[in-house]
């Protein structure tokens, strides 16, 4: 399968505008100048923005190359994607990652099971509210379905640990796993998902 670049997105606004919203992933976004962290024997190059501050870059280092790894605002890192293709297929699949991550009990991929179907069952969204952009840019870009969307971020987010991402002053940023678990939610904790 050809691979799949930046350059195939930008080129069409159509798909950088679905991408956008309601998926949160901005080429418009993307820094200008160099981020303010840092990857030891790594070459960086920023693509996207999040609306809360949040940076994806392609990544290249001696263990991963044409990864993409996410920098939250808030000082956690990942590798979210082997490559640019298998990060939209789970992007697509699972657009409520970064809760899903947080959620996670501290890397516990049946915790991230779990939190999937919470959150689906909390969406306010109508469900067209992200078929319709997910259809768009599957077509165009010939992304086919993961089997296990969940599983492969839960691998890449695991195995992508041996990258260490760092403030210029050193400071080390946390893991995406987040440590919390359904039964941290208030909300969650009164009974199961409602399913719809």
């Amino acid at each position: 399968m050809k691979e799949l670049t930046i350059q195939d997105i930008a080129n069409r606004p159509y798909l950088v505008d679905a991408l956008a919203w309601p998926f949160d992933f901005s080429l418009r976004r993307r820094p200008d100048r160099a981020p303010w962290f840092r990857v030891t024997d790594a070459e960086l190059m920023p693509i996207a923005c999040d609306a809360s501050g949040g940076v994806f870059s392609l990544l290249s280092t001696p263990a991963i190359s044409g990864g993409v790894l996410y920098v939250s605002s808030e000082g956690q890192a990942g590798v979210v994607g082997r490559d640019l293709r298998e990060w939209l297929q789970i992007l697509l699949a699972v657009p409520l990652w970064v809760s899903v991550l947080h959620f996670s009990g501290g890397g516990v991929l049946e915790e991230m099971r779990r939190a999937v179907d919470y959150l689906n069952s909390d969406d306010p969204e109508p469900p067209d509210h992200w078929g319709a952009p997910r259809q768009l840019v599957t077509a165009a870009l010939d992304l086919p379905a993961l089997s296990d969307p969940v599983g492969t971020l839960h691998r890449n987010v695991r195995d992508g640990q041996v990258v260490t991402v760092s403030a210029p002053d050193g400071w080390q940023c946390a893991s995406l796993f987040g440590t919390f678990t359904v039964e941290d939610n208030p909300l969650w904790k009164r009974g199961g998902p409602t399913m719809g």
